[in-house]
């Protein structure tokens, strides 16, 4: 009984998501990353799984002097962040083309930084590696708007305060360790959504 009921409960849910409205939605901030994949299940209800991913190399040599003797220094650093976040929001109209939604979306966070500082004085040359990992959450109450440029393009603003709570684990030479990273804010975006 309980197995048939389940299967009847999976199948109305099913039903609901096959005859959901679809699309893709992009921040337009330059300084973020975020793709939007929104899930209108109902006229009121929208679910929005979403994901980032930033990659990033850096080199950087310096030229430094000690008692007339140069000192070269390099450092080279490799960072890859990917997050992958998932919104459950209520809408309500406010006119013919404007709509509110309120909600919150919570992500997962995964950080790899590689570091690599060389520092040469002569003929020794001296190098420190170091790896740090960063993990956690986030939880973002989020309050917005959405403006329906047409049936399938509409420019939406919302505003946030998140919670964060990141482990990280840092391993430098022959030095290891780790430390916990919260932290708390508020963050706005502008994203334009595209619905199929």
């Amino acid at each position: 009984m309980k197995r048939a009921l389940s299967l009847v409960l999976l199948a109305a849910c099913s039903s609901h998501v096959f005859a959901a409205d679809f699309g893709v939605g992009v921040s337009v901030q330059s300084n973020d990353a975020w793709i939007y994949v929104p899930i209108d299940v109902t006229p009121g209800l929208r679910i929005e799984p979403s994901i980032r991913f930033i990659s990033s190399e850096s080199e950087s040599q310096t030229q430094s002097s000690s008692f007339g003797l140069p000192i070269a220094t390099s450092v080279k650093s490799e960072s890859d962040q990917r997050e992958l976040a998932v919104g459950l929001f209520g809408k309500a109209p406010l006119g013919e083309s404007v709509r509110l939604y309120y909600g919150a979306r919570a992500a997962y966070i995964d950080n790899e930084t590689k570091q690599r500082i060389s520092t040469s004085f002569q003929t020794v040359e001296d190098v420190i590696e170091e790896e740090s990992s960063l993990d956690g959450y986030r939880i973002s109450p989020t309050l917005g708007f959405e403006y329906l440029i047409n049936e399938h393009f509409s420019l939406g603003g919302e505003a946030e305060w998140f919670y964060q709570d990141l482990d990280s684990d840092i391993s430098q030479s022959d030095v290891a360790g780790t430390a916990n990273l919260k932290s708390n804010g508020t963050a706005t975006r502008l994203i334009v959504r595209f619905t199929f």
